[in-house]
């Protein structure tokens, strides 16, 4: 989903998006023992901050999270690699293996940013973490699907709570559009091979 931070390039986080976070670091702090499990406490928050009878809103933006192809930091990534003068920032080009948990990482494109011989151009720069990052760009149209499924539970949800929940849940809706644009974003920056199906 799409949740940025720190304000970087001028960007605010919306605070409804912190709230959440907020209720669970509470409850760690007062009480960590109560209530072991993730779920359930994803579920009181729903009832208690949003008025979810159901409890369900919470379990939405989980899974609209599995249907990231391209996320903020991958952007931000391709847009730090220039260096401001139309050169490679190294330090950036040297953090894109973090981008991926080890065991999704592509051996071939590890081998192509550890050869230290020589330093690749802007273009071959960006080329390389899109490649790196083709498997997620890449991924079926279900994820596109899946997003669009989560705005449809959540508009469901605030009609069953009213205006109570309208604000917060705004903020729940607008990150799964901006998630799906962002998607649309990798897509269009990615070389795409001919049998490969984006996401949307």
């Amino acid at each position: 989903m799409l949740v940025t931070d720190w304000g970087d390039l001028d960007h605010v986080n919306d605070l409804h998006m912190a709230i959440p976070g907020i209720i669970i670091g509470t409850q760690e702090t007062w009480n960590p023992e109560h209530i072991p499990d993730e779920t359930e406490m994803l579920h009181r928050i729903s009832r208690l901050e949003y008025h979810d009878a159901s409890g369900e809103l919470l379990d939405i933006p989980t899974h609209a999270s599995h249907s990231a192809c391209f996320q903020w930091n991958h952007l931000i990534t391709w847009l730090e690699l220039d260096d401001g003068q139309g050169g490679v920032s190294t330090e950036i080009l040297q953090t894109i293996p973090g981008l991926l948990p080890e065991n999704e990482r592509p051996d071939d494109a590890i081998r192509t940013l550890q050869d230290e011989s020589q330093i690749p151009s802007l273009a071959e720069s960006r080329l390389m973490l899109l490649r790196y990052l083709k498997h997620h760009i890449t991924l079926d149209e279900t994820s596109g699907h899946l997003l669009r499924v989560c705005a449809r539970q959540i508009a469901t949800i605030v009609a069953a709570t009213g205006l109570q929940a309208t604000a917060n849940a705004a903020a729940l809706r607008i990150a799964i559009e901006g998630q799906r644009l962002l998607n649309q974003v990798g897509l269009r920056l990615a070389p795409m091979p001919e049998s490969s199906t984006p996401c949307s």
